[in-house]
């Protein structure tokens, strides 16, 4: 995690903050990089670092306005980085679609423990939530990137695969 920290006073949070758009923004603006879509996945908390400069989807959603490239420059969001930040994940959903900002999504499930990475297989904990945030991606016809991030190490990689596409 680039943007972390882990102590009070360990960060100029206006510094940190104006650095990470200008960084996005030259990144973006980049020849190589104009006919392409940039997406910025937020994680709230880290192992390695316990506070994020971007937290949150809302944080993220601000930054996106200050980098300020619209259609080129969006947010891929985490279901299990969502939880993590106590998120609703339909809500989170709902607000990068109103901002035409949502370009992928990480799919799984998680217990929702700071700093863990659970990477359960999509809906086994949050089924509610889960079918909430599908019906959500559908009511707007969202056409965006879905990926399922999940990590079966005691189970079936390929059964666990054909689960998430089952449970999506």
């Amino acid at each position: 995690q680039f943007d972390g920290y882990d102590y009070h006073f360990g960060a100029n949070h206006a510094s940190a903050w104006s650095n990470a758009a200008r960084a996005i923004r030259d990144a973006v603006d980049r020849p190589e990089c104009r006919a392409h879509r940039v997406s910025f996945e937020f994680k709230p908390t880290d192992a390695s670092a316990r506070f994020a400069t971007v937290s949150n989807t809302h944080a993220a959603l601000a930054l996106v306005r200050e980098v300020a490239r619209p259609g080129r420059f969006g947010l891929t969001l985490d279901l299990g980085h969502l939880l993590a930040a106590g998120e609703n994940p339909a809500q989170s959903a709902a607000a990068a679609l109103a901002e035409d900002a949502l370009f992928g999504f990480h799919l799984g499930d998680a217990h929702s423990r700071l700093g863990a990475e659970d990477g359960l297989a999509f809906g086994s904990v949050h089924a509610a939530g889960a079918l909430e945030l599908v019906y959500t991606l559908r009511l707007a016809r969202w056409d965006g990137h879905a990926y399922f991030d999940t990590f079966p190490e005691a189970e079936d990689p390929v059964r666990e695969a054909e689960y998430n596409v089952r449970a999506f």
